[in-house]
């Protein structure tokens, strides 16, 4: 059952809004009122998938409510509906994003959101509401989960899983990320947001060589199979410091008979470090013929200065910025002008976070290398990724 609230003070947009999607599936069912102010008591009550939400009302606006929905124990996705301006809904929609507030749509009244649901539940974003789904409980238990990570040999537990990166000029797969997650005996997958904070520094290490053998085990049966393709692995700093992790790296590549080129090996720019021991390690990976990828470019006022200081040759454009590109001015001028840096520096520039058609269209028009994101697939096991892989042949 998908769970729909309505918060809209005209009663006649309302009622119409709730007799659309009654046509929608038979597996809905909608709450509706009137002001924000109401809204609290439902959505503590019940585990609501979408939020239609009018920004201007008397009681409980807009901003009342979205400023109220970190606060649940669960997450959902919400679309605005309004007759404000372009530029209010875009202000609404960046505030959203402060609060970690998915929007999947902004319609202006009095178009109805009814293709909006349609989409989230038979496409890509019903999924994401089912990951969701299953991890709200996760979240609400993690006193249990700390003593277990804190316990667990991390190796044992962690599954590798994949998120395809696809090529705009092709349209083909070439590469993926490889992304950690843990197994636990009765909540399941774990995802990093929920066991990454419990990790001790020799576990952070564990985990990050387990997922680079891993992945690299991937990446070799793959080519054995004539499929060759790049695998990004996200590197945290305490590893990126150890002077011995371009051996180490090397010699695993090496085992596995697979071209240092192949391998890209990411950093979040807010974890970049300006000392001399980083920039050591970044110039010899390089130097080794392994790809450096900086993470998030753009959000700091030192993304520049990191930039040309250390060796990166991939640009990855975070998702906050790529998120209602086509109705915002100032991140559609951002991405085109992070796009024109990689392409003036010769190095290929990633676009995460991608669910539309309208917005990869978009992004190949701008010049755009690679894009990842939900429009191409959820993150996904090995077995999945191989016919995922298969469907791009």
């Amino acid at each position: 059952m998908i769970n729909i609230l309505i918060i809209e003070d005209d009663e006649f947009i309302r009622k119409t809004y709730v007799e659309s999607l009654k046509e929608v599936s038979p597996n809905i069912k909608i709450f509706d009122i009137s002001n924000g102010n109401q809204s609290l008591e439902i959505l503590k009550q019940n585990k609501i998938d979408y939020i239609i939400l009018d920004i201007m009302m008397e009681k409980g606006d807009g901003v009342f409510v979205l400023r109220n929905l970190p606060t649940l124990d669960y997450k959902l996705e919400v679309i605005l509906c309004s007759s404000i301006d372009h530029d209010m809904f875009n202000s609404v929609n960046n505030l959203a994003e402060m609060y970690d507030v998915k929007i999947i749509g902004m319609l202006t009244k009095p178009k109805l959101p009814t293709s909006i649901i349609i989409n989230a539940i038979n496409g890509k974003m019903s999924n994401k509401a089912l990951d969701n789904a299953s991890n709200n409980q996760v979240k609400s238990h993690l006193h249990d989960i700390g003593p277990f990570v804190k316990n667990a040999e991390i190796s044992e537990h962690l599954v590798v899983f994949y998120q395809p990166q696809k090529c705009l000029k092709n349209m083909q797969i070439v590469g993926v990320e490889a992304l950690a997650r843990l197994t636990h005996p009765e909540y399941g997958l774990l995802l990093p947001y929920q066991f990454l904070d419990f990790l001790s520094k020799e576990q952070m290490k564990e985990l990050t060589h387990a997922v680079i053998e891993q992945a690299m085990r991937k990446v070799s049966s793959l080519m054995l199979r004539g499929i060759n393709i790049t695998c990004s692995i996200n590197i945290p700093t305490i590893i990126m410091e150890d002077i011995s992790f371009p051996d180490n790296i090397d010699e695993m590549t090496k085992s596995y008979n697979i071209p240092n080129s192949n391998v890209i090996l990411e950093m979040l720019e807010d974890e970049i470090l300006d000392n001399k021991l980083l920039l050591d390690v970044c110039t010899r990976l390089r130097m080794k013929g392994f790809n450096l990828s900086i993470d998030d470019f753009g959000e700091n006022q030192s993304s520049f200065e990191r930039f040309k200081l250390f060796p990166f040759n991939e640009i990855k454009i975070d998702r906050k910025f790529i998120n209602n590109l086509l109705n915002d001015n100032k991140k559609l001028a951002i991405v085109n002008s992070l796009v024109k840096i990689g392409k003036e520096l010769n190095i290929p520039v990633v676009a995460e976070g991608v669910e539309s058609l309208d917005v990869q269209s978009k992004l190949k028009d701008l010049g755009c290398d690679l894009i990842q994101g939900y429009l191409i697939s959820t993150p996904i096991n090995g077995i999945d990724l191989d016919r995922k892989l298969l469907e791009y042949k």
